[in-house]
């Protein structure tokens, strides 16, 4: 148990002298057999009883105090638990819709692999079909049959 403050017995003294109790308050003296004490035993327990009421009224509001922090911290915790999973969850979504436009990308430029793949072939079958080369007037420009359908499979390979 604490000490009693000064205005700790001011104030028991304010209510214990107070109707219905109007209990005398006097104590005695620093030379007495009992210095301090007051001279009602009734008061004097009364005194005794307010300080243990007023120490477990203390313990308690610490522990409430206690409870609270407590508290704040789980709720804080908590906040940052649920902070961080909406984080994840918009990353993650993110990540989804990155994934959707890499797909798009990648079946886009399948596909034109393959249109351009079968542009080459066509070219091929048509300059084969045809049996003869046109050759530029400067001479210079020539279809090599063989490299355009390399450049065909390169194409639909993927390289």
């Amino acid at each position: 148990m604490t000490q009693p403050t000064e205005q700790d017995r001011v104030d028991f003294e304010a209510w214990i002298s107070k109707p219905p109790f109007d209990k005398d308050t006097s104590r005695y003296d620093a030379d007495s057999s009992w210095p301090g004490s007051y001279r009602l035993l009734s008061v004097d327990l009364a005194w005794c009883a307010w300080q243990e009421a007023q120490a477990k009224m203390q313990a308690r509001v610490a522990e409430l105090e206690a409870e609270k922090w407590n508290a704040q911290i789980a709720e804080a915790a908590l906040l940052s638990v649920e902070k961080e999973r909406d984080g994840l969850e918009e990353l993650w979504g993110r990540h989804q819709r990155e994934c959707s436009k890499l797909k798009r990308k990648a079946c886009s430029d399948e596909y034109e692999s393959r249109i351009r793949a079968d542009a080459v072939r066509e070219a091929i079958n048509a300059v084969e079909q045809k049996q003869n080369i046109h050759i530029s007037s400067d001479g210079r420009t020539y279809i090599d049959v063989e490299r355009l359908e390399e450049y065909a499979n390169q194409i639909e390979g993927g390289a």
